[in-house]
């Protein structure tokens, strides 16, 4: 973690967010946000519709997206809002596609797309991304492949949103701190560089960091490309912080070495007992909502526009620098290459 991100952290009960507060009304504003059916996706999306906007969850379990609204409902509401679900399977460049194709026949307008969804560093597995064999790491098919293409699908409407009047369009894509833990720089232009085989604790990781490399990587190429076509719309990165959750404990029993797991899960239930679930190092999904809302919501962002765009923002409000490959333009643009070259393989260009 960087020194500026650790900041962050140690001074994150001095400088509180609060969504209610800090969020300007939505009214009229469209959003969509890709695995809003739970943890940090879920608050994201019940924030953003109690402020007023029309929020739609992408997600391919449409029964785990209607539990959600269920829940919000049950939580108070999601205020002058409205919540629905979008059929997006992330892990098919195709459905991806054909989920934002959907969307744009059904709506003349989105102001925000926050690209939140993401996979667990789990076992080693790949996904058929064309049904044809052409097997890429399921962490990156569904953290970068899926919302690359979903993404670029809705690029016409959300520039056609962009020069509306008062307009103020952006696309946050959740990254996270473990991008530095990729210490020599990947081959993006070939397989072998995105497929880390292996289920040992380092071949786990070094996927899901991979993959937020790359989550980087996409949102800065993507801010220099919208530049390069004078759009005034504004790509960013964030990391949301270290969760304390079901997921996160589950990841450590899993890739976490025996009694090492066991000494960790201790240490965080003592945290949850004393702090009521917080720490200065650990947030609640909720906190870990609070990076996306402002990046996609304040109006700071907008007013300070050349220090926003393609910038990588910490919780909840800091600028920070991403790791030295984060910042390789040459390697952003081989990734952005080589995922154009495998899309054109899934009958998705």
């Amino acid at each position: 973690m960087s020194i500026t991100a650790t900041l962050a952290y140690l001074t994150r009960f001095a400088t509180k967010y609060d969504p209610k507060a800090q969020i300007p009304d939505m009214d009229g504003k469209v959003v969509i946000v890709t695995g809003g059916d739970s943890m940090i996706g879920y608050h994201t999306a019940q924030q953003l519709a109690m402020k007023g906007a029309r929020v739609y969850l992408g997600d391919r379990n449409a029964t785990t997206v209607d539990l959600a609204i269920a829940k919000m409902m049950r939580e108070g509401g999601v205020g002058g809002g409205s919540v629905d679900w979008l059929d997006l399977d992330l892990t098919n460049p195709k459905a991806a596609r054909d989920s934002a194709l959907h969307f744009m026949t059904h709506e003349s307008r989105l102001d925000i797309l926050i690209n939140n969804s993401g996979f667990p560093a789990g076992h080693y597995e790949t996904i058929d991304i064309n049904n044809d064999g052409l097997e890429v790491s399921d962490s990156l098919a569904v953290g970068h492949i899926g919302h690359f293409v979903f993404t670029e699908t809705l690029m016409p409407l959300l520039k056609h949103t962009s020069v509306r009047p008062g307009a103020d369009v952006r696309i946050v894509t959740v990254a996270s701190e473990a991008h530095r833990a990729i210490l020599l720089a990947p081959k993006f232009s070939s397989l072998d560089g995105w497929n880390k085989t292996g289920n040992l604790l380092y071949s786990r990781l070094h996927r899901a960091a991979l993959a937020k490399l790359a989550n980087i990587l996409f949102a800065r190429e993507l801010q220099k490309r919208l530049k390069d076509d004078e759009s005034n719309i504004i790509s960013m990165a964030v990391h949301p912080g270290e969760l304390v959750s079901e997921g996160f404990a589950r990841g450590l029993v899993e890739n976490v070495p025996w009694p090492f797991n066991l000494l960790a899960l201790s240490e965080i239930k003592l945290l949850q007992t004393l702090f009521g679930g917080l720490s200065p190092f650990l947030m609640t999904p909720k906190e870990g909502s609070y990076t996306s809302l402002y990046a996609a919501t304040s109006p700071v962002v907008r007013c300070h526009t050349p220090v926003y765009e393609g910038a990588y923002l910490c919780p909840y409000d800091n600028v920070v620098e991403p790791s030295s490959l984060a910042q390789d333009e040459e390697l952003a643009r081989e990734l952005w290459e080589f995922t154009e070259c495998l899309i054109s393989r899934c009958a998705c260009s």
